[in-house]
């Protein structure tokens, strides 16, 4: 008989459990059928993401080239400087590469930080489902 109270209470205890569970999905599901999933919207987004992070490279791997050439400039103008070969003209070069891309920088900047204010929008869960 003590079996028998200690199974009916072990089985009440797991179908309160259970009823819980019960009732939350008949409240709030998993699925919405008048929603389409988030999975859903992955390829979509992920395709808007593409192009943008692409610009997002190009614009970035300018100004890496850029920070390239005015290194060169740079090393030129110290071992022209060095070497005594009249590193003015060098210099010059430097200053004028330097500019470059600062100039660069300028308006670049703007537009990278668009870029990412883009993709961060595009991948932040509160974008709206209707524009994805």
């Amino acid at each position: 008989m003590k079996i028998t109270y200690k199974t009916a209470a072990q089985s009440l205890l797991l179908l309160a459990a259970c009823l819980a569970a019960v009732a939350q999905s008949e409240i709030a599901p998993d699925h919405f059928p008048d929603q389409a999933s988030p999975v859903a919207f992955a390829p979509r987004q992920e395709a808007q993401v593409r192009p943008v992070q692409t610009r997002l490279e190009d614009y970035e791997n300018l100004l890496q080239a850029k920070r390239e050439q005015v290194e060169n400039a740079r090393q030129e103008a110290i071992s022209a400087g060095i070497q005594g070969d009249g590193a003015g003209s060098f210099i010059d070069f430097y200053q004028q590469q330097q500019m470059e891309l600062e100039a660069l920088q300028a308006a670049l900047n703007p537009k990278i930080e668009q870029a990412r204010a883009i993709i961060a929008g595009l991948n932040s869960p509160d974008f709206p489902a209707h524009v994805r």
